[in-house]
């Protein structure tokens, strides 16, 4: 499966911070890393096009 998803300006310091989280906390009385569910479910992460012929 394959999704693509905007982040608004401004927010990928949020995405990023539930990529840390993962690293670092735990959750629950199993102790599974925070956001567990949504950062195993991403295999690959890249910067899209925006359509303006930028970088």
């Amino acid at each position: 499966m394959l999704a693509t998803e905007l982040l608004p300006r401004g927010k990928l310091g949020h995405f990023l911070g539930l990529f840390e989280d993962y690293l670092t906390k735990t959750r629950g009385t199993k102790n599974n890393p925070a956001h567990k569910s949504l950062v195993e479910s991403i295999s690959h992460v890249r910067r899209a096009s925006d359509g303006s012929g930028g970088a």
